[in-house]
């Protein structure tokens, strides 16, 4: 009878092992140190959405869309890191870097196989020299240097284990610092968001968790022709990543989708009609990481 109790004590201890109550918790750490020489190759595909809308007296004045699609793939070299470790300065040796503008089905060719690109904060260098606008367009998409010494674990971590299928919220104040480096002001109150931890997925035999998260952003304060007044403006992201749980491993992949929208209404000149501008941008961008050293 003793032994008949026991085993049904350690069938209910294995039974509860297995629930969520005992499930693993992980450390979140979503920033990865850069290393003066570490390369890896990438995947990157990327689209970008650029619309604009101009009405005076419900006549339409104008109306402008045009679409960016993006591909690259290349090895990444990483030259300069900032004191907290963030790449600030990279070498780009392109293997393919190909576009498609608007409803054009053919892809054409926006830098040769071999061509070797330096990346910095503000520009795209190739022999010295900088690169057309509609190259720096479709590598803008891909690469993008920080401003600020705000993390995303600043911003988007936690200092708390957390298991699969716990959700955090955003650090408001954090997001506003960070924005606020690249001259985009707004108020921590308008700022909110979350992040999960989805599951935990093997991504190239590396251990990875699987995070994603979204934020909202509203009442962006931001500088206008005169005559012009904001009437709205806002922003919203939905973002993932595979970040290795062996956290000296940068993160394998990440996906993001940003929107923003500003809408003002004003006179020009004090003789023109009043008009209500529309403005309203999207990007997507999918990038995979393959870490060589």
């Amino acid at each position: 009878m003793r032994m008949h109790k026991l085993m049904i004590w350690i069938c209910t201890a294995a039974i509860l092992a297995g629930s969520p109550v005992f499930a693993k918790d992980y450390e979140i750490r979503l920033t990865r140190p850069y290393k003066v020489g570490q390369s890896y190759e990438i995947k990157k595909t990327g689209h970008l959405i650029e619309q604009q809308k101009m009405v005076a007296q419900q006549r339409i004045l104008k109306d402008e869309k045009s679409s960016l699609f993006a591909t690259l793939e290349g090895t990444v070299t990483v030259l300069k890191v900032d004191e907290i470790h963030q790449g600030i300065e990279y070498k780009l040796i392109v293997a393919e870097c190909r576009k498609r503008i608007n409803e054009n089905k053919n892809e054409e060719e926006v830098l040769p196989k071999g061509t070797q690109v330096l990346v910095n904060k503000d520009e795209f260098l190739v022999e010295g020299k900088n690169v057309p606008e509609d190259i720096e367009k479709v590598l803008g998409l891909f690469f993008f240097i920080p401003s600020s010494k705000v993390t995303d674990d600043d911003v988007f971590g936690t200092k708390d284990r957390k298991k699969v299928g716990e959700t955090w919220a955003a650090n408001s104040a954090a997001a506003a610092k960070d924005l606020d480096a690249d001259s985009v002001i707004v108020d921590k109150k308008n700022i909110k968001g979350n992040m999960t931890l989805k599951k935990v997925a093997v991504v190239n035999k590396i251990k990875c968790l699987h995070i994603s998260g979204n934020m909202e952003i509203n009442n962006i304060e931001m500088s206008l022709p005169q005559g012009m007044t904001l009437e709205k403006t806002s922003m919203s992201a939905l973002f993932s990543g595979d970040f290795p749980i062996d956290t000296s491993i940068g993160r394998l992949s990440e996906q993001m989708n940003m929107k923003l929208e500003i809408v003002s209404r004003g006179k020009p000149s004090p003789d023109a009609p009043e008009i209500t501008m529309t403005v309203k941008t999207e990007k997507v961008t999918s990038s995979k990481y393959n870490y060589l050293k």
